[in-house]
């Protein structure tokens, strides 16, 4: 049986889970970029292997460089 706090904690993470997209969506410039994003992550296989291949673009990529 569920717990009294357990649609409060669900609602909570959903909120925190919203604030944190909203706050992605404002650095990356809107949606579609981030949705743009969000399929690299899912192509590269994962969190874990597209944070990988960033470190390596950002050790080849002057810092600041624009992308073509």
């Amino acid at each position: 049986m569920a717990t009294p706090s357990t649609p409060t904690t669900a609602v909570s993470e959903v909120l925190s889970n919203v604030a944190l997209v909203n706050a992605t969506i404002t650095a990356a410039g809107g949606v579609e970029q981030v949705k743009q994003v969000a399929e690299a992550v899912r192509a590269c296989g994962g969190p874990d292997q597209f944070a990988q291949y960033l470190d390596l673009v950002a050790g080849i990529r002057p810092a600041g460089q624009p992308a073509n």
